[in-house]
């Protein structure tokens, strides 16, 4: 719950719309325009489950984001990030949009 609250508060801080998804083995936990977010806390012994969702939102042309308590966590999730992580995941885009609208 910890994990799920911390990245809603990034979400809202940079003011992304976002909907919490019901929790089961086939979704992703939060879902925005242009990704999903699983949040994963290392309880379950199996990451088969997590490895199908990833497949079948990358079909529907999401980017998968997987949140992870903390960077020992990255040898099971290498692509997950830690709250701190994903914070500055979203700034990164957030410049690039900017500059790509100067452009404009």
């Amino acid at each position: 719950k910890y994990l799920m609250k911390e990245t809603e508060e990034i979400l809202k801080a940079f003011g992304i719309r976002y909907q919490e998804l019901s929790q089961g083995k086939s979704t992703a936990d939060i879902e925005s325009d242009d990704f999903v977010i699983v949040v994963e806390t290392r309880v379950k012994h199996s990451t088969d489950d997590l490895e199908e969702r990833v497949k079948n939102y990358k079909a529907e042309g999401k980017i998968v984001v997987i949140i992870i308590p903390n960077k020992e966590i990255k040898q099971r999730y290498p692509d997950g990030m830690t709250p701190k992580e994903f914070k500055k995941w979203i700034e990164r885009l957030k410049r690039v949009a900017v500059k790509k609208e100067e452009v404009k």
